[in-house]
């Protein structure tokens, strides 16, 4: 079984971006230049509460999703919670929100807050940077909407070396929340520094996080199924160029990294170190997997591969076990 082919397409691309519309530095115009001049295949503009309608007159070969950033401030918490919702398309973000205006919500509870987004349908529906939210591991499992989780947040490593939310991924996952994980800039290019001026430099400086996506081809419809459905790698960086299940085994490819690394329920099951690796597998046989239906019940919750270049930039696949239980 091919889940992520080597000789088919991938499309980059970010969830997480904002422009002038909130509390980004540059236009969406000018944000889709800047992405589609890194050779991006994709974007969501997410910017904080407020959708931007008539994207198509925005695109610019490249395929912009439609997002946004929501704020949620519950009664019991000091800071808010951000949850970017991206939809299929305007006409299915037009059942739940009209017009531009901005908007926050004031719940009192994560019920009330479920009760929001969980009848949203067609729409990846992820927590945001969870470190910088300071959001404990528990009160992941509370946000039963969920569809994802930024595993990386790159605009919060680069204001506060907190972007690797890796065991907040880990744990909702050993909890049984299948959740996709997601890499994204969190675009704003702004510094602290108020008087630098913005500059190529800069704005590189700020992109750093992406997915990219296999689909059938490339238009917006089937770039934002295969994420719906996983058909991805989440990265800082580094290639994941094929990933299959042939004759009991989990086998990858990659570009050049220093580390490959697969994990299951908290253990690293197999660690490879070199200089140049590009390719490794792992025996299934001995793992202990659930599988519902077939008279057996493991306890394998979650199975991933992260992979560490020689900058330490990561890469990782997503769940593999609801694969391997079908």
């Amino acid at each position: 079984m091919v889940i992520l082919d080597k000789n088919q397409p991938f499309f980059k691309g970010s969830t997480h971006t904002h422009t002038t519309f909130s509390d980004g530095r540059y236009t969406p115009k000018e944000v889709l230049k800047i992405y589609k001049d890194r050779g991006y295949d994709f974007l969501a503009i997410s910017d904080h509460n407020r959708f931007i309608s008539n994207f198509d007159a925005l695109i610019m070969e490249l395929i912009v999703l439609c997002g946004c950033e929501l704020t949620f401030y519950l009664s019991e918490r000091k800071l808010p919670i951000h949850i970017n919702v991206i939809f299929k398309d305007e006409k299915t973000r037009y059942r739940y929100f009209m017009g531009e205006a901005g908007f926050k919500y004031h719940v009192h509870s994560y019920e009330e807050l479920n009760e929001f987004l969980e009848p949203i349908e067609e729409a990846i529906i992820t927590l945001n940077h969870p470190r910088t939210s300071y959001i404990n591991y528990d009160d992941i499992l509370k946000l039963t909407a969920l569809t994802s989780i930024e595993v990386y947040n790159h605009g919060s490593c680069i204001r506060a070396n907190n972007g690797v939310a890796l065991s907040h991924y880990t744990y909702a996952l050993a909890k049984g929340c299948n959740l996709l994980a997601i890499s994204a800039d969190d675009f704003h290019a702004k510094e602290k520094v108020k008087y630098i001026k913005p500059s190529i430099e800069l704005v590189d400086r700020h992109i750093g996080g992406f997915i990219s996506v296999q689909a059938d081809d490339s238009t917006k419809n089937k770039i934002f199924s295969s994420i719906q459905n996983g058909r991805y790698y989440a990265s800082m960086g580094p290639e994941i160029r094929h990933l299959e299940i042939i004759n009991g085994e989990i086998y990858m490819e990659c570009s050049s990294v220093s580390y490959i690394r697969f994990y299951a329920n908290k253990d690293l099951l197999k660690i490879e170190r070199g200089d140049n690796l590009t390719s490794s597998s792992i025996d299934l046989a001995p793992i202990d997997f659930l599988v519902e239906g077939k008279g057996f019940i493991g306890k394998t919750q979650y199975l991933f591969i992260e992979i560490e270049d020689a900058e330490g930039k990561l890469a990782w696949t997503n769940n593999l076990v609801p694969i391997l239980q079908k």
